[in-house]
């Protein structure tokens, strides 16, 4: 296991050197599932198959008790492994990464899952234009809520990385985490900050522009005023120990927000963002109508959303509400809508993507 140095010492590889190699890199992802249909729904299938394109070894950790049309469908695709559902996501990619020598054969390595719909751009060509850029460790999106972060439902490590002594500590010292809370703030906020202090760098796919930045930042007053009054017990004013409100005009607050959820319909500009989560389906977090979203997700992607709403509808029963946070989708008057809700304000440019990948 090679020393840690950071990005400017001798252990550090470029995305620029290894993109100009001409040896095929061996990638190894790592997909943690969950259905609890005890399924393999059609969205997960197309995952599969477009992170099947791109990777030598595709390894699904499954803590559903699959039937046998799943279990079929899965292994044509992948390797599959089943294992009792503790540890949430970064309990399934330990037990896959330690029968696999945690990524020592492998020049990449893809921790993933599937809380989302995607991919709304072609996976090889995402993962070339991450290799142009000075980073080490990369994600569809960020957050600096409790600190810069990656956000964990995608986590992609090159070599640089996966071969340091931060990667075989952080996972070494893992823990299972008994709860979400606990899972996001020891381990999705837990690697980056241990990558971070490595000297590590972290990129994200999708980055927003100061527009979508100051949109983001209206939208998250909307939330506060939303959040104050469906739960006025608990929150007597407009402040988050984060996104500060009487800050909105500034952009860089829009950091201080969840990426995946407040830039959602940035998915509508050729797919800048090329997935969508499903808690943003479901839960509606930021109160901006996920419902009419997913009408013109379905009208702007069909085949890529086709069977997702039936999945939604299915699942919905196993998925209860949150202490503190939405439940489902909040339903927006046309002028508010307009002003913060979701939507497609990019119909040219989604109509030619539609085109480009139908």
């Amino acid at each position: 296991m090679a020393a840690d140095a950071g990005p400017s010492g001798a252990a550090a590889v470029s995305g620029a050197e290894a993109a100009a190699s001409p040896v095929v890199p061996r990638r190894l992802a790592i997909i943690a599932h969950y259905d609890p249909r005890g399924k393999a729904a059609p969205h997960f299938l197309r995952l599969l198959d477009q992170i099947g394109g791109s990777f030598s070894d595709v390894v699904v950790a499954s803590t559903a008790a699959l039937d046998d049309e799943a279990i079929a469908a899965i292994e044509a695709r992948a390797t599959l492994v089943r294992r009792p559902n503790v540890g949430h996501d970064f309990g399934s990619w330990r037990d896959v990464l330690e029968a696999h020598g945690f990524g020592a054969d492998f020049d990449e390595v893809l921790l993933t899952n599937d809380s989302y719909v995607g991919y709304l751009r072609p996976l090889d060509q995402m993962i070339r234009e991450m290799h142009k850029q000075p980073v080490e460790v990369w994600g569809m999106t960020k957050s600096h809520r409790h600190g810069e972060h990656i956000q964990s439902y995608f986590l992609y490590f090159t070599a640089a990385a996966l071969h340091s002594q931060t990667f075989e500590r952080f996972w070494a010292e893992l823990r299972p985490a008994h709860s979400r809370d606990q899972a996001i703030v020891d381990q999705e906020i837990g690697v980056s900050r241990a990558l971070l202090q490595s000297g590590f760098r972290l990129g994200s796919y999708f980055t927003p522009t100061t527009l979508e930045r100051r949109l983001a930042t209206v939208r998250g007053v909307h939330w506060l005023r939303h959040r104050q009054r469906t739960f006025p017990t608990r929150f007597d004013n407009f402040e988050d120990s984060f996104f500060r409100a009487r800050k909105f005009m500034d952009p860089a607050m829009a950091d201080n927000l969840n990426w995946s959820a407040a830039f959602a319909d940035a998915v509508f500009d050729r797919a800048r963002l090329p997935v969508v989560k499903f808690d943003t389906l479901r839960y509606d977090p930021y109160f901006l109508d996920a419902g009419h979203f997913l009408n013109e997700l379905e009208r702007a992607f069909p085949a890529a959303f086709s069977g997702v709403r039936q999945f939604l509808e299915e699942t919905k029963p196993y998925y209860g509400r949150r202490r503190f946070e939405n439940y489902g989708d909040t339903k927006l008057m046309l002028p508010t809508r307009a002003l913060v809700g979701y939507g497609n304000r990019h119909p040219i440019s989604t109509a030619q993507r539609a085109k480009e990948t139908s």
